[in-house]
């Protein structure tokens, strides 16, 4: 499987922000995916974008991948609530058979992505210098304290 997040990164230039990027990935290797290479696919040949060269397109971006993770929780907040059943059983001192021990363990951890915010292979965005995902909040307050070194990195996660 392949999953495409961006990276935030505060660089002077595009090979800084290149470097930072595949740094992040590195620790990423054989924990989250087996290997990576930078996205030159997404912008037309470009794997990076700084948000002083064009921050509608950055807004942009960050917007997009904040809607993929708004979705992926509403996603796994159904989930949970489909899982309830299981969760009242055990309330009661009712065994699990083994099937619902899985889709329970499952739906867990299909919640706990999202909602958790930790590194996992299919998140959309990671922010390198608050080592967080979802943190849009601080890329923004980045971006007006010193736009041209803001950069959105995308690289191609191999899983």
């Amino acid at each position: 499987m392949h999953f495409h997040p961006l990276i935030a990164v505060v660089a002077d230039d595009l090979e800084e922000a290149q470097s930072l990027a595949e740094e992040v990935c590195d620790d990423w290797i054989d924990n989250l995916c087996d290997y990576y290479q930078l996205d030159e696919d997404r912008w037309e040949g470009a794997v990076a974008i700084c948000y002083a060269d064009d921050p509608e397109k950055f807004e942009e971006e960050l917007r997009h991948c904040q809607a993929d993770e708004q979705e992926a929780r509403k996603y796994a907040v159904e989930q949970l609530r489909k899982a309830r059943a299981a969760l009242d059983s055990l309330q009661v001192g009712n065994a699990l058979t083994e099937q619902e021990e899985r889709n329970l363990g499952d739906t867990l951890v299909l919640v706990g992505k999202p909602l958790g915010r930790w590194q996992c292979d299919d998140m959309a965005f990671y922010d390198a210098e608050a080592h967080a995902t979802s943190w849009y909040d601080g890329v923004v307050k980045r971006c007006k304290d010193d736009p041209d070194r803001q950069w959105l990195v995308a690289v191609d996660l191999h899983c």
